[in-house]
């Protein structure tokens, strides 16, 4: 009967899906319209502040930032890019170098558009201005702030700055400057005190994308499958890392369904994967054996490849894995639900907000809020080695299985 209402559960959340919902509805009103005036649908379809339009007769200067290798990066941005082509303020060709799954870096990316002017008739993507660190190094991602805050105020050549990332974000959303800075890929930009609140950035020039269920949904659909009473995480403990855990979200979700948190804290080092990963594994064997479930977190140190070594202590008595980056259930996760599959919708909402802005909109006045309809992802591998079948009903919603070659079906 669990198993039941747990894939109820699921189906039920995707469908009502709020985002969802209204492009459904536009879609059948649209339709409804075009067969009654077709003329009247494609003159309201073309709303003027989206139009492509130039700056004072030059094109709009795009600026970069960020600061941590991620996955999500190069995902959000080529959804920007494929929105922005879609409103027409750009144009892609076949040599445009689309991202990989496993990418991490923009770069390949932004260096086409800066390479090719003439596929982009309204935005000049800055050959210079590619600012970008792996975050390994507080020092140099505080510099690549200061360069980038130090040339809007001062060569004022920069008309938006789009970042990747929270740490990128903390560094830019400030009163130092007043360049629009539109803020994509953080888990928690409330959390992380990049913005005030899901009403209000706290600044004219600032917008940031917020996604403010993500974490609840992830606890709630793995609480819904497996109903465990303790449940274990890792994270560091700093608003950075609070931020990355959705560890408010986390915890609202504890007191309501009755479970319990068992967290231990951890600083991420970057500087010698050895001991991180030394200090990890002791960890994540010292929580083995007082929980019933581990949520894994957010650390950018943590390999990929090194996953099934790491999370041992949790195979061997049993224990579901669900991960918040997707990308890690093809490497030894159990379970995730990633929001990497809605190119177009997502795409289309984030060049719209730019439009909006080069319009003359105040970036703080524009809403915000848009949530992925979600993809589950699971691992029959794993689940072979905790001893956890999964019923077809779970199969048969699953966007992404993988086997134990790390393939998707």
């Amino acid at each position: 009967m669990r198993k039941h209402v747990a894939i109820q559960f699921i189906v039920l959340m995707r469908m009502m899906n709020v985002t969802f919902i209204r492009q459904c509805a536009a879609v059948i009103l649209t339709a409804f319209l075009l067969t009654l005036c077709p003329g009247w649908v494609w003159a309201t379809s073309q709303d003027q502040s989206l139009l492509p339009v130039l700056h004072n007769g030059k094109k709009w200067r795009m600026a970069y930032c960020g600061m941590r290798k991620s996955v999500n990066h190069p995902w959000n941005f080529q959804s920007i890019v494929y929105g922005l082509q879609e409103l027409g303020w750009i144009r892609l060709d076949y040599s445009f170098p689309w991202p990989k799954a496993d990418q991490t870096d923009t770069g390949p990316m932004w260096k086409w558009l800066a390479a090719h002017p003439e596929n982009s008739p309204y935005i000049e993507f800055l050959a210079d201005g590619y600012y970008y660190t792996d975050g390994s190094n507080a020092k140099e991602c505080q510099k690549k702030a200061d360069q980038i805050i130090e040339r809007a105020n001062k060569r004022k050549d920069i008309d938006m700055i789009i970042t990747m990332g929270t740490k990128a974000a903390q560094s830019l959303a400030n009163d130092r400057h007043r360049t629009p800075i539109m803020i994509f890929s953080t888990t928690d930009p409330i959390a992380a005190g990049v913005i005030k609140s899901v009403d209000d950035s706290g600044r004219d020039h600032v917008w940031a994308h917020l996604y403010p269920t993500r974490q609840r949904r992830h606890i709630e659909v793995f609480h819904d499958i497996f109903r465990f009473k303790k449940l274990g995480m890792v994270y560091e403990d700093t608003i950075l890392g609070r931020s990355f855990a959705g560890l408010e979200q986390v915890r609202e979700v504890a007191k309501e369904r009755n479970f319990e948190i068992i967290a231990r804290n951890m600083a991420e080092n970057r500087d010698n994967q050895a001991i991180f990963e030394k200090e990890l594994l002791r960890l994540y064997t010292e929580l083995a054996g007082q929980i019933d479930a581990f949520y894994m977190t957010i650390y950018a140190a943590r390999k990929y490849e090194r996953l099934p070594y790491l999370l041992k202590p949790f195979y061997e008595r049993n224990i579901p894995i669900f991960t918040q980056m997707g990308i890690e259930v093809k490497y030894g996760a159990l379970m995730s639900v990633s929001d990497g599959t809605d190119l177009k919708g997502f795409g289309r909402f984030a060049a719209e907000s730019v439009a909006k802005v080069f319009h003359g909109d105040k970036p703080r006045r524009i809403p915000c809020i848009y949530e992925h309809p979600p993809r589950i992802m699971l691992n029959m591998d794993v689940g072979r080695k905790i001893g956890y079948r999964p019923p077809f009903d779970i199969l048969l919603v699953a966007d992404d299985i993988y086997s134990a070659k790390g393939e998707a079906r």
